[in-house]
């Protein structure tokens, strides 16, 4: 029975231990960008429809630099995602989600501040805009 007991205060202490050594590491030496926020964003029900204010909900997102928005389609066709807009204002590396089926989503994590806009290129009525602070 002795032994148990020891046992049982070795694992306890331990766990102890490593619950608050992560926690310390997690807030300490991780860098903001890597703990940084998470966003969801609707592209919703009828948002092809040029008459639609808000296709992508919420827009515009403010949001701190690191963050990571979701993009999921929540409409009954295809949509993209697509960093740039209509007029042909897309950068070379911009992020672009192809095109996304009914349910499906995308991620991209925004690492530097900036004003930027996004739309779909099936759709170019649907314009978005992100605000990393």
């Amino acid at each position: 029975m002795l032994k148990k007991l020891n046992i049982y205060k070795f694992g306890t202490v331990s766990i102890g231990i490593a619950v608050v050594t992560g926690l310390t590491f997690t807030m300490f030496v991780l860098p903001s960008k890597a703990v940084g926020q998470s966003k969801i964003v609707s592209i919703v029900k009828g948002a092809s429809n040029p008459s639609s204010t808000e296709p992508y909900n919420p827009s515009p997102l403010s949001v701190p630099v690191g963050t990571t928005i979701t993009w999921i389609n929540n409409d009954n066709t295809g949509h993209t995602v697509t960093q740039g807009d209509p007029s042909g204002n897309t950068p070379p590396n911009g992020f672009d989600s192809g095109i996304l089926a009914p349910g499906k989503s995308f991620t991209h994590t925004f690492g530097t501040a900036g004003t930027i806009q996004y739309y779909c290129t099936l759709h170019p009525t649907m314009l978005g805009e992100v605000i990393v602070k």
